[in-house]
């Protein structure tokens, strides 16, 4: 048994049912003949759905229970429970004995939802990587701090107060600073609504990150009114910002300017969102900048009103997930991104499309071809809500896109695609449409 288990480096703990009465994690060990074993090569261990409390134990059975686990992967440096229904009594006493066990050599801690449960009195400055959420952080009085000085990776979900930053511990007296972060997530919780947001520059507190490659942000323009200013001076590569549609102006056009790829997603407090004269003055000021280093873009959620002109022509990569497509925006838009190489649509449903006059599909004139220099072609227009992608525009595409070698379309419109792939005398590979999850 021993060499089965002897390259292992992950272990998976998962309880399947809430029931006071079930085995116990000490029992499930046991069960497993754990308790003898050692795995030297064991570094994660999670923790996953119900573990029985175990409150008929007898005294001692805590201590047992964490010994038995830190002796089992000695060299353990990443704990994750985020993933636990409920952590209580006896159980949370054994993760609390297994962090003090591992944190000498403790890299990575993800504890978003079990926190609350577990008392300890600082944590490991060998972090490297931690995500926690505003309901623990919210639900403690006394939190230790936590040490700033080797964090890469930084994840804080939820946040219901502005003073989650008062909680970090930074090598620098005069302001919270993130000297190695290269990834941070940070979402404000979305059901919170603050009478006045307020300025994390003015706040005493504002954190700076010198390193910082890529930022998630979601809903943080509904706590703070400058929040991208901390963003100032970092080397950032990737931004995601996820808000609602009018906050657009929030975003700093430096970070912009220098980002390498850039998601938007605009998010409601309704289902649908819908466009009007601020939306369009913003998003047309936006992709009119001229930008010379992105190279991917995702716009999701609210209707994209494409410019005639736009300044990111060093594009490669387009993402976009819409309520409505409008198919002569993105005709306009694909002559001017000369370097665009995939192009990928979601959307609930198609605008009409008028062809031009000068079209015609049997007599062959199509005098106003797509020119485009894409290679691959992604599209999933639903046909519940309206008219599926107007064909004549997919044939004016195909003949003026000479370098596209890859098609991806919905069932219901594949057999027609196929059949003018093959009309045009075009050697395009046809497939089934792109999984909406990777899109997004």
């Amino acid at each position: 048994m021993h060499n089965k288990w002897k390259n292992v480096r992950e272990l998976r703990i998962i309880g399947q049912t809430p029931l006071a009465d079930s085995p116990s994690l000490h029992q499930v060990l046991l069960g497993l003949r754990f308790g003898n074993l050692q795995i030297e090569a064991l570094e994660r261990l999670r923790f996953v759905g119900y573990l029985s409390p175990g409150q008929r134990l007898a005294e001692g059975m805590v201590e047992k229970t964490g010994m038995m686990l830190g002796k089992l992967g000695p060299n353990v440096s990443e704990i994750e429970w985020s993933s636990l229904h409920c952590v209580c009594g006896y159980l949370g006493r054994v993760l609390r004995g297994l962090y003090e066990q591992q944190r000498p050599r403790l890299r990575v801690l993800d504890a978003t939802r079990a926190l609350p449960a577990m008392a300890f009195d600082s944590f490991a400055t060998t972090l490297t990587q931690l995500s926690l959420s505003g309901e623990v952080l919210g639900r403690r009085q006394a939190f230790p701090y936590i040490p700033t000085d080797n964090l890469l990776r930084m994840s804080l979900t939820d946040i219901i107060s502005d003073r989650v930053w008062d909680y970090f511990d930074s090598p620098r007296p005069d302001m919270i600073e993130f000297p190695q972060l290269e990834y941070m997530q940070i979402s404000v919780c979305p059901m919170m609504h603050l009478d006045t947001r307020i300025s994390i520059m003015e706040s005493g507190w504002a954190p700076r990150f010198p390193k910082l490659q890529e930022a998630e942000l979601s809903f943080t323009a509904d706590m703070y009114v400058d929040f991208f200013e901390c963003l100032r001076g970092s080397p950032l590569q990737k931004l995601r910002f996820t808000d609602s549609q009018y906050t657009l102006s929030h975003i700093d056009q430096a970070l912009i300017e220098s980002a390498v790829e850039i998601c938007l997603v605009w998010a409601a407090r309704s289902w649908f969102l819908h466009s009007d004269d601020r939306w369009s003055a913003k998003i047309s000021h936006m992709l009119n900048m001229k930008v010379a280093n992105i190279r991917t873009l995702s716009l999701y959620g609210a209707p994209v009103p494409f410019p005639l002109t736009t300044g990111w022509a060093g594009l490669h990569n387009l993402s976009i997930a819409v309520e409505e497509v409008d198919w002569d925006g993105i005709e306009f838009l694909l002559p001017q991104v000369p370097q665009l190489k995939v192009l990928k649509i979601v959307s609930s449903r198609s605008r009409e499309w008028a062809a031009p006059q000068a079209l015609t599909v049997d007599g062959e004139d199509l005098s106003g071809l797509i020119h485009s220099r894409l290679e691959e072609f992604d599209c999933y227009c639903s046909t519940y809500l309206g008219p599926p992608i107007p064909m004549v525009w997919v044939k004016k595409f195909i003949l003026g896109t000479p370098s596209l070698c890859r098609i991806c379309m919905y069932p219901e419109v594949l057999d027609e695609v196929a059949e003018i792939v093959a009309e045009c005398k075009r050697d395009i590979q046809v497939k089934i449409g792109i999984c909406i999850k990777d899109l997004l």
